[in-house]
């Protein structure tokens, strides 16, 4: 079993052998933003061969050259599509810096992937 919580961050992606993947979210307010602040937590089943990604919101909040944003949905399919190979990490970053059209990125860029 697996227990997450949110903390304002974007849900972590639990990715299934089978090709299904879940969104681990847990409502509650930004890390910090608050003194006090109780976060509500949720829980998971995993199983060998699952896939974690968690990641920051500026791992997909990908800005084009033309000013158009990547949607949240097109992050979760490219995902879905190369999450699980074991270069699926290097293949998003490239596709990330070919959306971004050679451009440097604008914010952090950070994913894990922890393999079950």
């Amino acid at each position: 079993t697996l227990r997450h919580a949110s903390g304002g961050h974007p849900p972590s992606l639990l990715l299934r052998p089978d090709g299904s993947m879940e969104e681990l979210r847990a409502p509650g307010m930004l890390i910090g933003a608050m003194p006090g602040m109780r976060y509500a937590s949720a829980a998971c089943e995993i199983a060998p061969g699952d896939r974690l990604l968690v990641l920051c919101d500026g791992t997909y909040e990908i800005k084009k050259p033309n000013g158009e944003m990547i949607e949240f949905d097109d992050f979760k399919q490219f995902m879905g599509e190369h999450g699980a190979q074991p270069d699926g990490l290097e293949k998003l970053l490239a596709w990330v810096r070919e959306l971004r059209g050679g451009q440097p990125l604008e914010d952090d860029f950070s994913i894990v992937r922890v393999q079950f």
